[in-house]
């Protein structure tokens, strides 16, 4: 058995948790690499559908699943280091992603 030091920020984007691949999107990826090159926003919609019965905690917790998709995906660009993502939401349930100041 061998046994190495590692510098952890050295393998970041290689790791998952729970034995599951990194989220991908070609589509999402595209855009973000846009992004990097023009400093644009982005609208990403329909993501998820709020009705009558859908409550606070499921609204949060279908918000920070589709955040951390975006932030994996982001992640994945080699182009983004040193670059960081500032997301919110409209009232419509819409992801406008943009690059934190």
């Amino acid at each position: 058995m061998a046994v190495r030091k590692v510098n952890l920020s050295e393998l970041k984007g290689t790791l998952n948790k729970r034995g599951r691949g990194r989220y991908e999107d070609p589509e999402l990826k595209a855009l973000l690499i846009e992004m990097l090159i023009d400093g644009e926003p982005l609208v990403y919609d329909e993501l998820f559908t709020v009705t009558s019965k859908t409550t606070n905690k499921q609204i949060d917790n279908e918000q920070a699943k589709w955040r951390n998709r975006a932030v994996s995906v982001f992640e994945s660009i080699k182009e983004s280091e040193g670059h960081k993502l500032s997301i919110t939401w409209t009232d419509e349930q819409e992801m406008i992603i943009s690059l934190a100041n």
